[in-house]
């Protein structure tokens, strides 16, 4: 959702609200007593839709409610305070692996993963990492349970072999 001027709400200072007549029985005499009369609202609050109908209401007297400021309605609508002019910065930036050493844990589908975090600071020490790096712990650990799952579905020679059972029912043999 971006930022949007207009639709504007434009309120007049010397608004007043509709005042309805209504007449009553008086429930003693049965008599109908008659309300002093109503008035229509005067100047009621107004939208305007681009620049040119904000002049015109504006030279009636109307004033916009509140202010608008695109840099706070980002701010409110992303959560953050960081400035507009904010420049992102590539590195240094954390790449991820899975080691049984590693000093995050990661927890998938019940299992936890222990993954390791190096500190890269250029795209060339980056390229220089050996093996398969993440820029998430989660896609670390997810890497290392798919690996996992191929190593098991494969046998010593690399023929096909059963894979392990990872809850539910026991898989059948088939001959």
């Amino acid at each position: 959702m971006a930022f949007a001027e207009y639709p504007k709400a434009m309120r007049h200072p010397q608004y007043r609200p509709a005042v309805l007549s209504k007449d009553t029985i008086d429930p003693n005499t049965k008599q109908t007593i008659k309300a002093p009369p109503g008035s229509p609202v005067r100047f009621p609050d107004v939208f305007v839709h681009n620049e040119d109908q904000e002049k015109q209401y504006a030279a009636l007297g109307y004033l916009p409610n509140g202010v608008s400021d695109p840099d706070s309605y980002h701010r409110a609508m992303t959560g953050n305070d960081e400035p507009s002019d904010h420049k992102h910065h590539e590195y240094p930036r954390w790449m991820y692996q899975a080691d049984e050493d590693g000093e995050v844990a990661v927890t998938l589908n019940h299992e936890v993963i222990r993954v390791r975090g190096v500190l890269v600071k250029n795209e060339k020490e980056r390229e220089a990492l050996r093996g398969d790096w993440y820029e998430m712990p989660a896609e670390a650990a997810e890497a290392a349970v798919t690996e996992e799952d191929a190593e098991e579905t494969t046998g010593e020679n690399g023929d096909p072999a059963t894979p392990k059972n990872r809850g539910g029912r026991p898989r059948k043999e088939t001959v």
